[in-house]
């Protein structure tokens, strides 16, 4: 009977089901056997490996997968970084070190209009010229600074809450502010028409960013207002910020909108508000949830730029009217899922800019004139991801540098560099500088890239 019964299973299923079996018994085997054995190749992408024009040892921080910023600078063919704790300046062609200047030196500067400034391992703050000549030099207790910023005649530097200023020629402190109800505070500052914007981040009733501003002469705090994020825009003594209106019932109702209160730029009076509505479709749960990206805008000139669950859409700046609902003047159909894809609210030669962790981290985009989506790819993670004009410049994990094509997304050279953490690359005097762990490479430039 037995028999009988098993003649009228298909062939196909007999054999899953012998196979089941046979996996269902343990196994004595010679030697261990994996509990899973998963493959994911990566092939490698045949472009052109390009020998290095240089390389050059320098210091960095001692722990490369934190920040890398400001390791290094590029102006005028020249690179400036440090090496035996002092600052150096190299030839971008060449390799060829030019000068040498100071001692104990931390391994942060910032370039501007022909002066390096920098912070000693004591905390010191200086200034020298682009030639390796001392400018200035003003004892301080910064060294750990998270970031330095010339904006005018100041030198700004951000240090958790602490903001200070200081005149850029001299190097005497102009002043200095704290956030003393802030958690954080961003490490980039904006300075407007003699007033200073920095947001922070605030605990109350629910945590959120809180916009500052302060008179550049004194540092006296002019105005706050909780719940606001950073400048959207900064026109006819007005600064537009994006109101946080977050609410935990957003799943329950198809109905959304972002409001951008304008505020009057020296007092903090509000002067206006705008608000743009839209609905989002149900999901397969019965719920109206869209994503962590919902919301949040981008301007670009006149253009500004809200993601609104599966659309995108354009609407004129400057053509707003509170007498009538504003319509987008363009909508594309694309559903950037906020697991995959971080906004990166940029646009650059007519693509708008997304990091994508489809496949390990890589830069994303989507065509402004038909909504197609592109990418920039290496052959393995990313680590570092850069674009200058018509490159973008990808340092992976595997110790491989790749150069690929803004426009075409044709790659088209690599450095074999050893490193598996990466510095922003820098670009001067047509010279691609790659900061590397513990070391600058220089690469000529190829022409596809320029």
């Amino acid at each position: 009977m037995f028999r009988n019964r098993w003649r009228t299973v298909p062939k196909l299923l007999a054999v899953s089901l012998i196979a089941a079996q046979i996996a269902a018994v343990p196994l004595t085997a010679a030697a261990d056997s994996p509990v899973v054995s998963l493959r994911n190749p990566s092939a490698a992408v045949p472009t052109p490996v390009l020998k290095p024009a240089w390389s050059a040892a320098v210091d960095s921080a001692n722990k490369w997968e934190d920040a890398t910023e400001q390791q290094a600078a590029a102006a005028n063919g020249k690179v400036f970084a440090f090496s035996g704790k002092k600052l150096i300046a190299i030839d971008a062609t060449t390799g060829k070190k030019l000068w040498q200047f100071g001692e104990q030196l931390i391994p942060k500067v910032v370039y501007d209009k022909g002066v390096l400034y920098g912070i000693t391992k004591n905390g010191a703050l200086y200034a020298a010229t682009e030639k390796g000549g001392k400018k200035w030099s003003e004892k301080a207790s910064l060294a750990d600074a998270d970031k330095l910023m010339l904006i005018g005649d100041t030198l700004y530097i951000t240090r958790g809450t602490d903001l200070f200023a200081y005149n850029a020629e001299t190097g005497k402190l102009r002043w200095k502010a704290n956030e003393k109800q802030a958690d954080g505070g961003d490490p980039n500052v904006i300075e407007a028409n003699g007033v200073v914007l920095r947001v922070y981040m605030v605990q109350g009733a629910l945590t959120s960013s809180q916009l500052t501003a302060y008179d550049k002469k004194t540092g006296k705090q002019l105005w706050a207002h909780f719940r606001q994020g950073a400048p959207l825009a900064i026109q006819d003594g007005l600064v537009y910020s994006i109101t946080d209106e977050f609410s935990f019932n957003n799943g329950d109702s198809p109905d959304r909108q972002i409001k951008i209160t304008s505020y009057n730029l020296k007092s903090g009076v509000v002067k206006g508000e705008r608000v743009y509505k839209w609905t989002v479709p149900q999901s397969p749960d019965g719920s109206f949830r869209s994503g962590g990206i919902d919301g949040s805008a981008f301007l670009n000139g006149n253009d500004l730029y809200i993601y609104q669950g599966p659309v995108i859409a354009k609407y004129a700046f400057n053509s707003y009217s509170a007498s009538a609902a504003p319509k987008p003047v363009k909508t594309w159909n694309k559903s950037y899922q906020s697991d995959q894809y971080m906004p990166l609210y940029k646009i650059h030669r007519d693509r708008m800019l997304f990091q994508s962790f489809n496949n390990g981290q890589m830069l994303a985009g989507m065509k402004l004139a038909n909504g197609q989506t592109v990418g920039w790819y290496g052959d393995n993670p990313a680590a570092q991801i850069d674009v200058y004009g018509n490159g973008v410049y990808i340092g992976q994990t595997d110790g491989v540098f790749h150069g690929v094509n803004f426009d075409t997304q044709k790659q088209v050279f690599q450095v074999k560099t050893g490193s598996r953490a990466y510095g922003p690359t820098l670009v001067t005097g047509g010279q691609v500088i790659i900061q590397a762990e513990g070391k600058l490479i220089g690469v000529k430039l190829p022409t596809a890239l320029q």
